[in-house]
């Protein structure tokens, strides 16, 4: 994978605006992480919900933003999607501001 700059939106193939504007948008906090571990993007609300901006959180790498007590599963959930060929999931977990 390359490494996109930090503060952009992925290009998901021609709607890429409106992938940009939902992405930034959401009232949800949403990472895009990469499967070797670092975060890809990050949008406002998660931004906002860690008390930090998405250029500090693009080159991050997620294990060092969840909670300690939810890493396990963090990493079980992460085998279990690259092991099934998916390319994401939904989950909630505990961060560190």
């Amino acid at each position: 994978m390359t490494h996109q700059p930090s503060g952009q939106t992925p290009d998901i193939g021609g709607a890429n605006e409106v992938f940009r504007l939902a992405f930034e948008h959401a009232p949800i906090g949403i990472v895009v992480v990469a499967p070797d571990g670092p975060v890809r993007w990050a949008n406002r609300a998660i931004c906002e919900m860690l008390g930090r901006t998405s250029n500090d959180l693009v080159g991050e790498v997620w294990d060092a933003i969840v909670h300690p007590d939810d890493l396990d599963g963090e990493r079980t959930d992460l085998r279990r999607v690259l092991a099934s060929g998916g390319t994401s999931y939904t989950i909630e977990r505990r961060c560190i501001r």
